[in-house]
């Protein structure tokens, strides 16, 4: 029983105490046998007890008025923060400055312009602001007011003072600074290249040493810092120390004093061009040098001075001496040989020509030549008889004691294998004589024949087929020095032109 109900039977108790003067017994037996005693017109005295309101009507009501308070404080909320958006937004309008978008050139040589979005992202404020001293930057100018006057200093705009205009979706894209170098970026992008190279400067910039004044290929593969180079014959991409190179095929490579490598497999350079230090890591290296040349396996290094083809090996090099010799520790290998070197020295050798080594190396197949002088006569490379330069050629009329030809800029001293090329034109059909003249103030020649009129010709000659001037059967030999270069008719006289001259050495 609760406590409204406690209250009543109180009440009750208090009416029929005060009615029948005795204790009154509730239990329902009672309560029936005096209604029955007592009609109602009898009863009028007695008051009924208050009627029972049901117990959830209080609880409804407690629900309905904090149901009313949750909304009332959602809407006092929802009004705050809107008001608080407003003042934020203003807030900004106020301090926010336009912001100048510049975009710094890359002056680094290839770099792929770099996609760029042109929509500027928000200004981000640093944690630390940079130090600076009073009176460094100028004074932000002060917002103005929607009349297009100014507020004062320091002060806030009130929240809604005016509307914020909001950004086209469309803005057009920021105009580029004039002061830019370089290449521009495409808006939409681009891909580099299959063959680009990648970012940086790959040859000027380079401190290392150039070691190779010229190389000719297809494609040659350079390894350098970790980074690897496609390069073709006319890209400007200068070989250094460190660099490793791999050619499509084979490459020829003309070294800073004037040797001569060919290879068809891997190579690494290292050292100084008069002391050069090459790694074969795979395939095979001909070489043709004055200076000793050091190549290195994994196990064995083989110094060359002349002609010679290394092949690697499992173990060290197969090595073929032309010319020269080559050597390994105190032991070494003598020209017109081949033997296997490893750590132990050479070992197994037999005797070979030229032709053996032609026949062993598909890429030697074509005999290397290397430029030992070359004279296109632009401009006297010594002194001149017998003639002129005009526009690029030596013009002269010689006749059988005295011939067209010039001193060379330096003496040369004349090697196993070297070959004179030189191309000329006569004006009438004569049979020629060339000839050189030496240190030892000696004359070699050698008679070409019937020379037609009227025509360019190259002509290539060995320089071991020269017989001394004045005793025919004397063939020259490796260790002259040559000092000028001269042609004349054998009979009669005729005018000659001389394009140019060189001498290259050949196995």
């Amino acid at each position: 029983m609760n406590e409204r109900e406690q209250l009543n039977e109180r009440y009750l108790e208090a009416q029929l105490r005060e009615e029948l003067g005795i204790e009154p017994d509730l239990s329902e037996s009672v309560l029936r046998e005096y209604y029955a005693k007592h009609p109602p017109e009898k009863r009028s005295r007695v008051i009924p007890p208050p009627p029972r309101k049901p117990a959830w009507r209080p609880m409804a009501a407690a629900a309905a008025v904090l149901l009313a308070a949750g909304l009332g404080c959602y809407s006092l909320v929802s009004v705050l923060q809107d008001r608080v958006r407003d003042d934020q937004r203003h807030e900004r309008a106020g301090q926010q400055q336009p912001v100048e978008l510049k975009e710094e050139a890359d002056t680094t040589q290839f770099t792929p312009p770099v996609k760029k979005d042109v929509t500027p992202e928000p200004e981000q404020k640093p944690d630390v602001e940079p130090e600076q001293n009073p009176g460094d930057s100028p004074e932000e100018p002060p917002a103005e007011t929607p009349d297009g006057s100014s507020w004062p200093k320091g002060h806030t705009d009130p929240p809604g003072a005016f509307p914020v205009p909001e950004k086209p979706k469309s803005d057009p894209p920021p105009e580029e600074p004039d002061d830019v170098v370089g290449p521009k970026p495409d808006p939409k992008g681009w891909t580099d290249p299959p063959d680009a190279w990648p970012r940086g400067d790959h040859s000027e910039s380079k401190k290392a040493p150039a070691l190779v004044a010229q190389w000719k290929g297809d494609v040659l593969h350079v390894t350098r810092d970790g980074s690897v180079w496609r390069v073709k014959p006319d890209d400007k991409f200068i070989i250094r120390v460190g660099d490793k190179v791999e050619p499509k095929g084979s490459a020829e490579f003309t070294l800073m004093d004037g040797g001569l490598l060919r290879l068809d497999g891997e190579l690494s350079f290292d050292g100084e061009p008069e002391a050069l230090s090459l790694t074969l890591h795979d395939g095979a290296l001909y070489a043709d040098v004055t200076h000793e040349l050091a190549v290195t396996s994994e196990r064995v290094t083989a110094r060359l001075t002349g002609v010679g083809v290394l092949e690697q090996r499992l173990h060290g090099f197969e090595v073929f001496c032309v010319s020269g010799s080559v050597r390994s520790g105190e032991d070494d290998l003598t020209a017109g040989y081949r033997a296997r070197l490893e750590d132990d020295g050479f070992k197994h050798d037999k005797k070979i020509g030229w032709e053996d080594v032609q026949r062993e190396f598909k890429f030697l197949r074509e005999t290397p030549k290397r430029v030992m002088l070359h004279e296109d006569l632009a401009e006297a490379p010594g002194e001149l008889f017998g003639g002129e330069i005009k526009d690029g050629v030596l013009v002269g009329n010689s006749d059988s004691e005295n011939g067209s030809g010039f001193y060379l800029r330096e003496p040369y001293e004349y090697r196993q294998g070297d070959v004179v090329r030189f191309r000329f034109r006569i004006e009438t059909a004569r049979e020629m004589i060339l000839q050189f003249g030496t240190l030892e103030s000696d004359n070699w020649r050698y008679k070409l024949g019937g020379v037609k009129a009227g025509e360019w010709i190259e002509y290539e000659l060995p320089l071991s087929k020269l017989y001394k001037t004045t005793d025919v059967a004397k063939k020259a030999e490796p260790g002259l020095r040559l000092k000028f270069f001269q042609l004349h008719p054998e009979e009669g006289k005729t005018k000659i032109e001389i394009d140019s001259v060189e001498i290259v050495h050949q196995p």
